[in-house]
This record gives C-alpha cells, sequence and structure tokens, in this order.
C-alpha cells in the first residue's frame, strides 16, 4: 500500500523433521514511495488488466479464479509473451502456467482466497470516462494530448 520493502526470497529453511533451521522476518518499516490511495488506484488498474484487459484470456483459460492485478507485454516481435501478475501475497513474473500450477499447488491454493481491500472512494475515482471504456482501443491518450493546445506542435510531421 504504497510501501517498498526489501524482498524475501526464502522466508524459512526447516530439516527433514520440520525443525527450522533459519528464519527470516520481512522488514516491517520499508520506505514510503506513494500514498494508500495512489497504491489502491493503481491495484485497481492493473486488476483491470485481468479481468478486461489484455490479461483476461488467464481467467477463462486457466480457471483462475483469485484476485489477481498484472501486466502483460511482448518482446522481439511477439515472440516472448509475459505477465507479471500479483495477489495480495505472491508476485510472479512468467512467460506460461505458473500462476495455475501455483493454484493447483497443495501448498500454494490457499492464496487463490486472497482478496485485495481497496476503499470504495478510490474506486469511485476510476469510474470516469477514461476508465469505463467499453472498447478498450477506443482510449487514444495520443489523441487526447494533440487535441490539447500545448502539446499540438509535438505531433506535426516535419517535412525533410
Amino acid at each position: 500500500m504504497g510501501i517498498r520493502k526489501k524482498p524475501v526470497y526464502i522466508r524459512r529453511i526447516e530439516d527433514r523433521n520440520g525443525k527450522v533451521l533459519e528464519e527470516r522476518i520481512p522488514d516491517a518499516e520499508g520506505t514510503i514511495i506513494c500514498t494508500p490511495e495512489h497504491a489502491e488506484l493503481m491495484i485497481e488498474m492493473l486488476r483491470g488488466v485481468v479481468n478486461e484487459g489484455t490479461a483476461a484470456g488467464l481467467r477463462k483459460n486457466n480457471g483462475i479464479t483469485a484476485d489477481i492485478g498484472g501486466k502483460t507485454g511482448t518482446t522481439q516481435n511477439y515472440t516472448d509473451g509475459w505477465f507479471i501478475g500479483f495477489t495480495p501475497a505472491l508476485v510472479a513474473g512468467v512467460w506460461v502456467g505458473f500462476m495455475k500450477s501455483t493454484f493447483q499447488d497443495e501448498h500454494w491454493s490457499m492464496l487463490q482466497a486472497d482478496t485485495f481491500r481497496i476503499n470504495i472512494t478510490t474506486k469511485e475515482q476510476l469510474q470516469c470516462d477514461d476508465f469505463r471504456e467499453k472498447k478498450p482501443f477506443l482510449f487514444k491518450p495520443f489523441q487526447k494530448l494533440k487535441e490539447q493546445k500545448p502539446f499540438r506542435n509535438l505531433f506535426k510531421r516535419k517535412r525533410k
């Protein structure tokens, strides 16, 4: 919620009998990088990527019902596709199939029930024309910039 914390890659190491050999407690403090309200707005927008946007197939094709936010992308002429996804307790960068396998694993399946707690006023802020488009390709930010006087010259073609 706007606080950057140092990642903990391995939280606990146990021997075969379950005796804890090493345990690391995540940093409780962290560094404030944005307000909780801005963090909520970002979460809501990234949830939209999964619920209605470019990652909507994640649910349909894999049967994932968890509360997920994320960002898709491609590289090298669409030869590499990636997805950075997150739940309230898990972050993963993947090419294909990781989240489905994670939620099917007996040790991680409980994460599918986690939900983001977003303030209702944050959700209301996103109920504006720019975020409520019926067809995502109708949102044309460059077109909107072209229409604003201070930015018009940025989009004029230069003749040689």
